[in-house]
């Protein structure tokens, strides 16, 4: 196809998709495929650029026409697979002999068999098949379980077809269910590319995932003498200039990953055989991103930021406007500039804002033979990298937007629900009259998803009135309407704001002028560190212990033995907590009465104090066997604002692959990393912060002296 050919072809697939075959879209990918190579061997020149920006959304409809296709066919498969399986169950049944299990069937008839379409490698995942005479082949894993089969596949004798990928050897098959993968939403394009970009071969299910990653593992990656990345997929995210969500709770609340149900198997009266091994690793946890998508307006930006006017309030030009009368006009004299004269606002150039993206980072180290042989545990890694990825990422964007916010607080009245509400009531008539904001234009509020919680809470414990039952089963929908009925849209988010992170500063004092001393964390003691280290020298020794990670400190400061190092415990996994103090054991020589000591400068906590404000931690903290059942934190930060009011710039890109060097090479393990490039930019007038001291204790005006409340 001619580049015009593929306009025209584009053309169609926006126009009427319907009228497309599967075969033109084929010859159009392998066309986009040859022109992109050509251009690849021209190299950069205007022509070559011009053909590229033509290319670019031609490309973009014919591959997303393709994915959708795809996906169809992979839904009509799963449902087929499933009613097949459901008539065949509810007329053939199941025997219950053990000759049947091994394939026999039982008296000697023959069994009719339903047809079965195979599972090939286009499929959504690869099959895993539990066979009997008298049953048809079952699809049973989902996503990362069809990962894992495709690593034992592959580390086996090459690719199995897909009625024989079965576990590895020796492993039992585990019959499972699969829920249905909901579609992706229409506005989102999201690519996946073998390689580290777009001129890779495009990847559609993680069986392809899988493939490419142990390909990797087995080529490029046991090269000994290959040093740095071994790039192994790119994710190209394109999203369009008018791309807005979190309005739709019904499309966006709730986004979950397909569930996996497992039958579990039970004997009684004992059993001698050996019990069948269950390989699987089982992550819990979800990678949801409720504050990027539903509290933001996404946009792409492809200049690492983002550079922009910030709006105007109404009443920034309040000194401009004012009424002027028959007596003022009579009043005002032009010869002497005596009397009355109208104000006039005095407009300035509006400055430009800037934001940038940041980089959030996930690199995983694993054992090579772990990779080999274990191939259960290398889908799982990769599937708890992406929750502990998605943790990391809101965190920040979170803070970013509470940073940036008006902090306002409000004390605790009656019972949390009540308080909530008309606190939000508040805030609500402060934004829009201050403003100006019209009452049909909905704000957004993003709290915790525990605020869900406390409020049911707080209605169970109410005293029963009316209908006392509806308010111990208050569904979320309820909860909602409440909100919406205020014009305000909730988002309620999984993770929280981190507290003040811990600093410990160590001080040498006597002016030593040699000798050398050791820091325990935890129990865990240093090698012995020079009096006059660097702040490099520290961190390494500190990094060196088992219970400190790379990411875990910082370490400013040094050299010693006349400048202190202070070493802040602020890493993803330490960020806002209370840890150990460090103690110190030194041995120099010189000076006089020389000594080494470590103090805390600022404890880890995690509450924050912002303009006088102190918040309480948002997050719940690991509880011991036997203690007291945890209650709801007493204050809820979020935030509230007028809807489209944060931007989520997105870098376009996630990477994943892997990482090798002499250094893992001598120790026989490997890397693993992960890249999301986003940032956050405030477009609207004005972004409340309100921190709520609540109580669930149920009260209600009728049980309360009001006389006391003023608002």
């Amino acid at each position: 196809m001619t580049l015009d050919q593929l306009r025209g072809l584009a053309e169609k697939i926006t126009s009427d998709a319907s009228q497309v075959t599967d075969e033109q879209l084929a010859e159009a990918r392998e066309a986009i495929q040859a022109l992109v190579a050509e251009a690849k061997e021209a190299g950069a020149s205007q022509e070559t650029l011009k053909t590229l920006q033509a290319l670019k959304p031609i490309r973009d409809a014919v591959v997303g026409e393709i994915a959708a296709r795809e996906e169809a066919q992979r839904e009509l498969d799963s449902e087929t697979q499933r009613l097949l399986a459901e008539i065949e169950a509810d007329t053939l049944g199941r025997s219950a002999d053990v000759a049947d299990v091994e394939g026999e069937a039982a008296g000697g008839g023959e069994v009719a068999e339903l047809p079965v379409q195979p599972v090939t490698e286009d499929a959504a995942q690869p099959a895993a098949v539990a066979a009997s005479a008298d049953l048809i082949a079952q699809v049973t894993k989902a996503a990362a379980e069809g990962a894992a089969k495709a690593f034992a596949a592959l580390a086996g004798k090459g690719e199995q077809p897909a009625a024989a990928a079965q576990e590895p050897k020796g492993r039992a098959a585990r019959v499972t269910t699969t829920s249905a993968v909901p579609r992706a939403a229409e506005f989102v394009n999201v690519r996946v590319y073998g390689g580290q970009d777009t001129a890779g071969a495009p990847i559609t299910s993680s069986y392809e995932l899988a493939k490419q990653l142990h390909e990797k593992y087995r080529t490029v990656y046991q090269d000994r003498a290959y040093s740095g990345r071994v790039p192994v997929a790119h994710f190209a995210i394109e999203y369009p200039e008018s791309r807005k969500l979190g309005q739709d709770i019904a499309a966006n609340y709730h986004k979950l990953e397909a569930l996996t149900s497992r039958e579990s198997l039970t004997a009684a009266g004992g059993l001698c055989a050996p019990l069948s091994p269950d390989y699987s690793v089982e992550v819990v946890g979800t990678s949801a991103r409720p504050i990027r998508d539903q509290a933001m307006v996404a946009v792409q930006v492809e200049r690492g930021g983002l550079m922009y006017r910030p709006p105007v309030s109404a009443g920034s030009a309040v000194n401009g406007v004012g009424q002027w009368t028959v007596e003022d006009d009579a009043d005002a004299s032009v010869v002497n500039n005596t009397g009355p004269s109208k104000r006039c606002y005095e407009v300035d150039c509006p400055g430009m804002k800037e934001e940038y993206v940041w980089a959030a980072y996930l690199c995983l180290e694993f054992s090579n033979i772990t990779t080999r042989f274990d191939p259960e545990t290398t889908t799982a890694n990769l599937r708890q990298g992406d929750i502990a990825h998605a943790r990391l990422a809101e965190n920040l964007l979170l803070s970013k937007m509470a940073a940036e916010s008006k902090i306002l607080s409000a004390s605790q009245v009656v019972g949390a629900t009540r308080d909530i509400l008309a606190n939000i009531d508040k805030a609500v008539a402060y934004l829009r009259s201050k403003h100006r904001i019209d009452e049909s234009f909905p704000l957004t509020y993003v709290a915790p998803f525990w605020v869900k919680h406390l409020m049911r809470a707080d209605l169970a414990r109410q005293m029963a009135a009316g209908d006392w039952k509806a308010a111990l089963g208050v569904a979320d929908g309820d909860l909602e309407a409440w909100f919406a009925r205020r014009g305000v849209t909730p988002v309620w988010h999984m993770d929280g704001v981190l507290g003040t992170d811990e600093v410990q500063t160590i001080t040498i004092t006597g002016g030593p002028t040699g000798g050398s001393f050791t820091l325990t964390f935890d129990g865990e003691t240093t090698d012995e560190i020079a009096y006059d280290a660097t702040a490099e020298d520290v961190y390494n020794a500190l990094v060196a212990l088992d219970n400190i990670g790379p990411y875990d400190i910082t370490v400013t400061g040094g050299p010693g033995p006349n400048s202190p190092w202070v070493v802040t415990f602020g890493g993803p996994a330490v960020a806002g907590t209370d840890v150990p103090e460090m103690t110190s054991s030194g041995s120099f020589t010189g000076g006089s009465n020389p000594s080494v000591a470590v103090a805390t400068t600022t404890g880890g906590d995690g509450a924050i104090s912002v303009n006088g404000v102190t918040i309480a931690p948002q997050v719940y903290d690991d509880v011991a066997a036997g203690a007291a059942l945890p209650g709801f934190p007493n204050q809820i930060d979020s935030l509230l604002y007028p809807a489209g009011s944060w931007l989520f710039l997105n870098g376009g890109s996630l990477d994943l692959g892997l990482v090798r060097d002499h250094e893992l090479n001598a120790k026989n393990r490997y890397r693993q990393f992960l890249e999301t490039f986003e940032g956050a930019a405030f477009r609207g007038v004005e972004s409340l912060r309100l921190v709520m001291t609540v109580n669930p204790t149920g009260q209600t005006a009728g049980t309360k002296d009001t006389s006391a409340i003023t608002d």
